[in-house]
């Protein structure tokens, strides 16, 4: 991570929790808006992070989703539409990243 990235994010979170210490509302991501959310999805909430590093010889890709029961049913919802996020959207989202990457800077 460069300097400067780190710099803006640190930036972002201090400004983020400075926000739910005013609000009292917790703030589920580092980077918002000040108006409302144009959506909303009432099962869950949630948020995709991925990061790049550079390793000694490549660079490793790091994809996580952190998901926050809104209700008695997140759970049940959570797990019924598991299968379909490990069998088709996360393999299509990395071959997405594949692919992109392969065009950018040439196959490994």
């Amino acid at each position: 991570m460069t300097p400067e990235l780190r710099g803006l994010l640190v930036a972002q979170w201090e400004r983020t929790r400075d926000l739910q210490r005013r609000t009292g509302r917790i703030i589920p991501w580092v980077f918002h808006r000040k108006r409302p959310p144009i959506g909303e999805f009432k099962r869950a909430h949630a948020a995709a992070l991925s990061a790049l590093v550079e390793t000694t010889n490549a660079y490793r890709f790091y994809f996580g989703v952190y998901v926050r029961s809104v209700g008695r049913l997140t759970p049940v919802y959570m797990a019924t539409i598991d299968p379909f996020r490990r069998l088709i959207v996360y393999p299509s989202l990395l071959r997405s990243v594949r692919t992109t990457w392969d065009h950018t800077f040439g196959t490994a």
